[in-house]
């Protein structure tokens, strides 16, 4: 069975760091603002019930490097925005991971294959 995925969820939240990184262009601060932003999307991505967490932000996380593969040349801070939004995604990944392993060891260990005693 395929995971949902929150497509239009993915695309407003991708929208927003890309304006943000257009705000970086012209000088704005928008650190705290690309943190904000990227909590609020993670959060909602962990809270939807009828989706896979992880799978929703992997497809976030493939969303902005798709947008930092795309991006403008010789602009640093827009790049540094993409940059900073990905590492968040890729720390919350991380975490659902380390959660799921220490919550669910029975399933994790199936994941690794058998265990030979």
């Amino acid at each position: 069975m395929d995971a949902h995925i929150e497509e239009k969820l993915i695309s407003e939240y991708v929208e927003k760091i890309h304006l943000l990184g257009i705000k970086a262009l012209y000088g704005d601060e928008v650190g705290t603002a690309v943190y904000n932003t990227v909590n609020e999307a993670c959060y909602f991505m962990i809270m939807l019930n009828n989706c896979s967490p992880t799978v929703n932000l992997r497809s976030f996380r493939k969303g902005l490097q798709q947008l930092a593969d795309t991006g403008h040349e010789n602009s640093t801070e827009y790049e540094q925005v993409l940059n900073n939004a990905i590492f968040l995604v890729t720390l919350y990944v991380h975490q659902r991971r380390h959660l799921a392993n220490r919550c669910y060891p029975v399933a994790a260990a199936k994941s690794h294959g058998p265990r030979h005693r």
